[in-house]
């Protein structure tokens, strides 16, 4: 019994919940010192969530709710785009990852609210093929799944090893040099 109480008093300093949620929707607690929110279900006003993402994250509508997102955009008015491996490092460096789109919903949701530049209204997924040729995966090593090619796409042989995606959701093989937007994704 002992160890049982342990291990729950272990949980319970581990994971930080929402008390503060009143209503029936999913809320954004901050806590204190760390800048980093917890995002509540809407039935859980004393239940643990352990997905804890950085400051400046947040759901997008029509995207998967268990998703946050951080936007760097390529409009000149939000002018934050960057090359894929800048991007993806920025992400790697608040511990979340290059957005893996992984539906059409996705990727509509994601076209409608990153600011893209109207001379190049693409961004940056997390998937490559520079390991080989043709094989796409994710940042995280897995296999890419959902591949909505552009027709004629992929099309750039071996100096074409990143993906971009428009806002409707199609993608193309582009050098990973190019500057465009993107997104972090903390799921």
């Amino acid at each position: 019994m002992r160890g049982v109480w342990l291990l729950a008093l272990l949980a319970a300093c581990a994971f930080r919940t929402n008390p503060s949620s009143s209503s029936g929707s999913g809320v954004d607690a901050a806590h204190p010192g760390d800048g980093r929110t917890v995002d509540a279900p809407a039935d859980a006003r004393s239940t643990i969530d352990a997905r804890v993402c950085p400051a400046g994250y947040a759901t997008v509508p029509g995207a998967p709710a268990t998703s946050k997102y951080k936007l760097f955009g390529n409009a000149p008015s939000n002018d934050q785009g960057n090359t894929w491996t800048a991007g993806k490092g920025l992400c790697d460096a608040d511990g979340t990852h290059l957005v893996i789109v992984e539906t059409a919903a996705e990727a509509i949701a994601l076209g409608a609210v990153i600011p893209l530049a109207p001379s190049s209204p693409y961004y940056w997924e997390g998937i490559t093929d520079a390991a080989q040729e043709g094989v796409w995966l994710t940042v995280l090593g897995t296999a890419a799944t959902y591949l909505p090619w552009s027709p004629g796409q992929p099309n750039g042989g071996t100096a074409a090893n990143c993906a971009l995606a428009d806002a409707p959701g199609a993608i193309y093989d582009f050098d990973c040099n190019g500057y465009e937007a993107f997104a972090c994704e903390c799921e």
